[in-house]
């Protein structure tokens, strides 16, 4: 394998990692996709190169319990700070719930990882805690979008569909300010954030929820 600083090594979701991103030193580690399709999980692969890995991403052998182990090489083979946010997109009678966020956005309730947390109990511990319902996550159906803060920090969001099981609505008196069920095409008009609204508008017009 002919690799150069610019090879992209790990793509998913519109985000890029090269070599020159996260080589250690001279030292690269090549890795033949098709040797190894069969691996499934990030743990197998390290063990197999026996060094730190540049994981090379493909849907052939990557499954989402390697995700978290994926994240820790990326963030100790990059100078970029990541900073993961995991939340729901919930319905109930084909309305979508939005919170209104103290600073004055729409979105969907989310917030950010805690140490040891995977991120389904990320997602629905803050929705409890920022609307008080309680949910029923769908992890067959989970979207991420990316991008870089005002203060350049790499900031994935993680959001799973899910349905309301239970509780009554509400706001978390320091971070949310209103909360309310909307039409799709209303929630659509309402979110804050152009790259919210857009993954929203993907989602429901592949029908995913």
């Amino acid at each position: 394998m002919n690799i150069k600083e610019d090879d992209v090594v790990y793509e998913k979701d519109g985000f890029q990692l090269a070599i020159k991103d996260i080589k250690n030193g001279d030292n690269l580690i090549e890795i033949e996709t098709e040797e190894n399709k069969e691996l499934d999980t990030v743990e197998k692969l390290i063990q197999k190169v026996n060094k730190i890995g540049i994981p090379v991403y493909t849907d052939n052998y990557f499954v989402k319990k390697a995700e978290i182990e994926l994240d820790k090489i990326i963030s100790k083979s990059t100078n970029k700070e990541r900073e993961k946010s995991c939340g729901c997109i919930i319905i109930k009678d084909n309305k979508v719930l939005l919170i209104k966020q103290t600073k004055g956005h729409w979105g969907f309730p989310k917030g950010h990882v805690e140490k040891n947390e995977t991120e389904i109990e990320t997602a629905i511990r803050e929705v409890k805690e920022e609307t008080n319902l309680d949910v029923e996550i769908d992890a067959n159906k989970r979207y991420t979008m990316e991008y870089v803060t005002d203060k350049g920090k790499l900031k994935q969001v993680v959001l799973f569909i899910a349905k309301c099981i239970g509780g009554e609505i509400k706001a978390q008196e320091c971070e949310v300010n209103d909360i309310k069920w909307l039409d799709f095409d209303e929630a659509i008009e309402t979110i804050t954030y152009d790259n919210t609204r857009e993954l929203f508008k993907e989602i429901f017009k592949e029908k995913k929820i």
